[in-house]
């Protein structure tokens, strides 16, 4: 037998072991089927799809396709995550009674799962609050602070495929868990495998209704009393609006709070209107993919307003879209929107705070015209780690040094409007901010948003900005490139952290490289040119994608500056990704 062989067959007996503790103890009959007929047929490719790994904490929590083995989202596995948070927040509360807030989206499974992690919460000793219904994931971190619970479950998937599933966990400051609590708490998951009881296999947990409507009331008052500036010139506008949730959660929440803020109802597409977790009309449902916008547009076309608020299934991101003067729909980029909302924001700050202690954030991958803005302007501003698991952790502790965060976003059109209890991206409260800025621009300055994001790039310099994605199924590919990127083969090279990178690129110097520890399958490099234009390269924390972002800032226009960059971006994802060699697919549409 050959090393290689050896190697194959010490492979299959881990992955045979695994499976075997793992119908141990599952008792879910579906997905113990597809175990017990995998190791009957010793069909290696199913086991180790299945048990290859456990899911870890990334970017948004425990995402994966859903299916049985610890590498998918199944019941075992939420059981598993939840004995594993609850003793762990036990352990950090000893002599305190726990509360955990748990709510879910509309994909398959959510609801029953959400109940099988109150079971457990049951028979740990646990208080727990469960949405009775559907709900938006930003409605879980509110409901954490409010309610002040020790932590926060939240099942979903976002706007992944149908197939995916996934599990949020917020922590006692209303905000995702970050190092080392996730890795405290993977430990945790892991001492604690086997289930407590056959009760956590039991589903039939009954919601808190009454709390759960109570909680709505006191979201969409906090959002209006925070947010709403012009509710008079709200009631006064004219229909503007198509808004869809794309198949997700959001219909209720944003239709009740453009209520509470006074704007005119929004038409809604009917074939995107109620939830449904198969997504009939997108099949990858994020609001940012080509196609995805096209009903409300159509809708929007019949029913004559210029605008599209979109928000993705779980309602935590919000897109825009707008009719030009040609009939053409053009959407705003996540990172015009971002600029929209932190001058809105801006101009409606609350009154007697000074600007140097007000802030706003961004993560690094998205741009930094808040920054350019903020040195104009007298306000503050940082740039954070990917994710709002940074940027909200952050507004903790800005916040508890006596400071104002009015406003952070992520180009991933993701947005924290600066309303107290909600330290995550909120689509709901984004949208109607937007709806209020719109009617702003449309009836008082008898402006679009075109121009008026126009207005702000004259006024503080055009920020061009250039992103997209390549698709990398293979993670050994994915990690292959990125130590290559580490270790250069050419002559001209900048050394950084050890490590050899790229020195020149599409002609243009490199002058520095900021390579970040994001975990041990998650990379993000970003090259600084001497061109003053910036490229990242970043792995995606939720789906199976290398993504690229890159801006370049020209006080002259956006022409000169988009060309410019458009050569670099080709060179560098040509020279540092090359997408035929490694069999990358480009980004769909």
């Amino acid at each position: 037998m050959t090393g290689e062989q050896k190697k194959r067959k010490v492979c299959a007996s881990d992955l045979i072991e695994a499976a075997k503790l793992w119908l141990e103890y599952d008792r879910d009959d579906e997905t113990r089927a597809v175990v017990e007929a995998a190791l009957a047929a010793g069909d290696d490719a199913v086991l180790s799809g299945c048990f290859k790994k456990r899911i870890a904490f990334g970017t948004a929590g425990l995402r994966a396709q859903m299916g049985p083995g610890t590498a998918r989202m199944n019941t075992l596995t939420v059981i598993q995550a939840t004995q594993g948070l609850v003793r762990y927040v036990q352990e950090q509360n000893k002599g305190r009674k726990v509360l955990v807030v748990i709510g879910h989206d509309a994909r398959h499974h959510s609801s029953q799962w959400a109940k099988h992690a109150a079971a457990v919460c049951v028979e740990a000793g646990a208080d727990f609050h469960l949405y009775d219904t559907i709900v938006p994931t930003p409605f879980v971190p509110f409901a954490v602070t409010r309610l002040q619970a020790q932590a926060g479950i939240m099942i979903t998937a976002s706007h992944n495929p149908k197939d995916d599933n996934g599990y949020k966990v917020y922590w006692r400051n209303g905000v995702q868990i970050i190092p080392p609590l996730d890795t405290d708490i993977e430990r945790s998951i892991v001492a604690n495998q086997k289930p407590w009881s056959p009760k956590v296999w039991q589903a039939d947990i009954r919601p808190h209704a009454e709390a759960s409507q109570r909680l709505l009331r006191e979201y969409l008052e906090t959002v209006t009393r925070t947010l709403c500036s012009q509710r008079v010139a709200n009631a006064l506008s004219r229909p503007l609006f198509c808004y869809t949730p794309v198949h997700g959660v959001g219909l209720h929440a944003t239709m009740s709070l453009f209520r509470m803020f006074g704007l005119p109802a929004p038409v809604v597409p009917e074939s995107q209107a109620n939830a449904d977790p198969d997504f009939p009309t997108a099949p990858f449902p994020n609001p940012e993919e080509k196609g995805v916008l096209d009903q409300a547009q159509q809708k929007a076309d019949a029913a004559g307003v210029p605008l599209v608020i979109a928000n993705d299934p779980d309602a935590d991101r919000m897109a825009v879209s707008e009719k030009g003067p040609d009939g053409t729909w053009l959407p705003f980029s996540g990172n015009e929107i971002g600029a929209m909302l932190g001058a809105w924001a801006w101009e409606k700050k609350p009154a007697g705070v000074p600007g140097d202690k007000c802030y706003m954030l961004a993560s690094a991958v998205s741009s930094k015209f808040l920054k350019t803005m903020a040195d104009a302007e007298g306000f503050r501003f940082e740039a954070t780690l990917t994710g709002f698991k940074w940027m909200g952790n952050r507004t903790v502790d800005l916040t508890a040094d006596g400071n104002t965060v009015l406003f952070a976003f992520e180009e991933a059109i993701g947005y924290m409007m600066g309303a107290p209890g909600i330290l995550d991206k909120d689509g709901v409260s984004a949208a109607a901010a937007m709806g209020e800025l719109a009617v702003s621009c449309y009836n008082d300055r008898g402006i679009t948003l075109r121009e008026y994001v126009t207005g702000l790039f004259v006024k503080y310099g055009w920020h061009v900005s250039i992103n997209s994605y390549y698709i990398s199924n293979d993670a050994a590919v994915t990690k292959q490139i990125f130590a290559r990127i580490k270790n250069w083969p050419e002559k001209k090279v900048v050394e950084a952290n050890g490590n050899k990178y790229p020195g020149e690129l599409g002609g243009v110097e490199v002058q520095s490289v900021q390579d970040y520890d994001v975990g041990s399958d998650s990379f993000m490099t970003t090259f600084h040119f001497k061109n003053k234009a910036t490229i990242t390269l970043r792995t995606s924390g939720t789906e199976p994608k290398i993504k690229y972002y890159s801006e370049m800032v020209d006080p002259k226009g956006a022409d000169g500056a988009r060309r410019t960059l458009d050569k670099l971006v080709s060179a560098c994802v040509e020279a540092c990704l090359q997408p035929e060699v490694n069999g990358l697919l480009p980004a769909r549409g």
